[in-house]
Formats: C-alpha cells, sequence, structure tokens
C-alpha cells in the first residue's frame, strides 16, 4: 500500500482502489486502526504491522469504523479476534441495510474472483456512539466523537490526540458524494470547521486521496464542498443545466466517467429533496 502520511504516531496506507485510506494512530495506551481495506494483499499489509505494533509494545488495538460503506467495513474480520474493542455510531449499529451492504462486498468479490482468508460479516460493536462530543477514555488516551451524517446516515468524527479522522468528508479527490441528505452533509461540514476552531489538530484525515497538515486546506476543501451542494441545488431550483463536465475540468479531478454516475445520484438525491 501506499503511505500518504506518517508521522510518529500517525501512519496513512493508502489502497490503489478509490484512493482509500486505511488509518493506524498510537498513542501512549493503544493502537487504533480505522476502516481496514481493500484488497486481501492491502489488508495483510495491514494485519502485519498490527501485529508488529503489538508484538513490540504490547498495546491493545481498538477497530474504528468511520461509517458504513462496503469498502469501509470489507476488512473487519481479518481483525476481529485481534481487537479490544469495535468503534462505531448508533446509526451504523442500528443500519437496516446490513445485509446489502454484505452483498456489496460479495458482489465485488465474485465480479474480480477475489478469494478472502476470513468471513465476510457486518461488524459488532462494543462502543456505541451516540452523540456530540462524546469522549471514550483509554487510559490516558481521549477519544473525542462527533455525529456526521448526509454522505451516509451513520458517520462519525472522530479526534485522537491532535488527529481528526473524517471519513468520506473533504476528501480532496472527490466533490461531496451525497448517499443520504444533502442537508445533513452541510451540517457535517459545518462541524468539521466549529471543530478545527476549538480544538488543536495537527492532522486532518479523510477517507481518500490525500490527509493535510493544513487547517486552511481544510478549510478551503470545505468552502468548494458547501459552493456545489449550493450550485447543484440552485440549478434544481431555477430548473437550469449544471455543467458538470465544466466543474470538473475546472476542479481539476481526474476521473470523469465515474464521477458522472456519483454527480448523478446527486442530482436525483437533492431533486427528491426539493420537489419530493
Amino acid at each position: 500500500m501506499k503511505i500518504v502520511h506518517q508521522d510518529k504516531n500517525v501512519l496513512v496506507l493508502q489502497s490503489a482502489l478509490f484512493q482509500t485510506n486505511s488509518t493506524i494512530v498510537e498513542t501512549n495506551d493503544l493502537i487504533l486502526l480505522v476502516d481496514p481495506n481493500w484488497l486481501p494483499r492491502e489488508i495483510a499489509e495491514i494485519q502485519l504491522h498490527i501485529l508488529d505494533r503489538m508484538k513490540a509494545t504490547q498495546k491493545p488495538v481498538w477497530l474504528l469504523f468511520t461509517h458504513s460503506d462496503y469498502d469501509h467495513i470489507i476488512g473487519y474480520n481479518a481483525f476481529s479476534a485481534l481487537v479490544e474493542g469495535v468503534i462505531a455510531s448508533r446509526a451504523f449499529v442500528e443500519n437496516m441495510e446490513q445485509v446489502s451492504i454484505l452483498e456489496q462486498i460479495k458482489q465485488f468479490d465474485d465480479e474480480y474472483y477475489i478469494t478472502r482468508g476470513y468471513p465476510i460479516e457486518y461488524p459488532s460493536v462494543s462502543y456505541i456512539v451516540e452523540n456530540d462530543e462524546q469522549v471514550l477514555t483509554i487510559g490516558q488516551t481521549k477519544l473525542t466523537f462527533w455525529t456526521a451524517s448526509g454522505h451516509n446516515p451513520d458517520g462519525i468524527f472522530t479526534l485522537v490526540n491532535q488527529t481528526l479522522i473524517l471519513g468520506d468528508y473533504l476528501c480532496d479527490v472527490e466533490f461531496p458524494y451525497i448517499y443520504y441528505s444533502s442537508w445533513a452533509y452541510q451540517e457535517s461540514l459545518n462541524k468539521i470547521e466549529h471543530i478545527s476552531q476549538n480544538y488543536d489538530i495537527q492532522v486532518f484525515i479523510n477517507g481518500h486521496g490525500n490527509p493535510t497538515t493544513k487547517k486552511k486546506e481544510i478549510i478551503r476543501r470545505k468552502e468548494e464542498a458547501l459552493e456545489y451542494i449550493g450550485n447543484v441545488r440552485g440549478s434544481i431550483r431555477a430548473d437550469k443545466y449544471f455543467d458538470f463536465d465544466k466543474y470538473i475540468i475546472q476542479k481539476g479531478f481526474q476521473y470523469p466517467r465515474i464521477m458522472r454516475r456519483f454527480h448523478e445520484g446527486n442530482l436525483n438525491l437533492m431533486r427528491q429533496e426539493e420537489f419530493g
């Protein structure tokens, strides 16, 4: 896997697929593994790193899922026997689409003849996030959580030490992919700015693309995301054409063919929000 960020306490490994990030944060008290993914060889690489750190430090491992999209939970059972606990949101636990999500994993593996050395199961969660600024204390380490719906219904943001883990928000390789609610998505974006203004954050880690150490960069991404949502909603209300091809050229996105599909999904969802 490609290393897209590394410092004394944080390692972000990126899959070849969708530039999806798996994050490992090590504190004095634990090793936190976030969204291990995609391909079997990539997951095996993460396993080796985790096992090496467990052996070297004797620290417990906790597993965190930022949300329930199938690409983010696909590696769950490769680590379930190693971890002290599993963290996710209340909405993640109560998700009525669990069977459908698992079917997406099986469909992906079938399509590419992929075999895995572990069973595909929906994560069993031992610590449930329900409220903004909810705190889990492990030793002297505090993990602070915020709910973050919009991209989908069950996202969370997590602050551990000076690292903010965002899930699929403010990814520099994507415009907003909205599967649940554009209004909730905006609210989650505004939470990020509030968190960045009120906490000392040195690293912002998004689910796809490049993490950043710069607060100005994360605010720029937030403003661009809000601009996209506002422009799309405005075009729907005015019954005007949104020139998506021109938009992605201006913003420098590199994968227009698949991105048109996600944009069409946004249009359909936001039309439903506006007109029912």
